[in-house]
Parts: structure tokens; C-alpha cells; sequence
């Protein structure tokens, strides 16, 4: 990651200052474990069936796209 992502300017107090292969964390754990926890955790019930293009695509129009959403750190 260190290599296509830069350091972010602004941090928060809990990254400490960390580089990225410092700051993340390799879980070890079995895919499917993190899987079905995260699909608990966020109430997946239903297969994606259809990528949702025009809500991907609204989203980074209107918020990720945007220099205030980038640098807010």
C-alpha cells in the first residue's frame, strides 16, 4: 500500500502517526469467517444480483470525487 497510496496529510489522533502497513492489521483468519460476520454485522440477507451502477456512480459524483471528501484528513 505504501507504494500507491500517499501518507495522509491530516490524521486522526488514533492512527498515530502510523504508515499504512503499520496501521492495518491481517486479521488470520479464514475468509469465510470474515465473510459471514460482516454479512451479520451489516444485515446482508439478499445476494447481490445486480451491481448498482447509477448509485456507484451518484456517489462518486456527488461525495468521493470531491476534494473535501478526500482531505478531510
Amino acid at each position: 500500500m505504501e507504494k500507491l497510496l500517499l501518507v495522509p496529510r491530516k490524521q486522526p489522533a488514533y492512527r498515530q502517526n502510523r504508515s499504512h502497513g503499520d496501521f492495518l492489521t491481517n486479521l488470520n483468519l479464514p475468509s469465510d469467517t470474515i465473510k459471514q460476520t460482516l454479512k451479520r454485522a451489516w444485515h446482508a440477507t439478499e445476494e447481490l444480483k445486480e451491481l448498482p451502477l447509477d448509485r456507484i456512480e451518484r456517489l462518486v459524483r456527488d461525495r468521493y470525487a470531491k476534494q473535501e471528501w478526500n482531505a478531510k484528513f
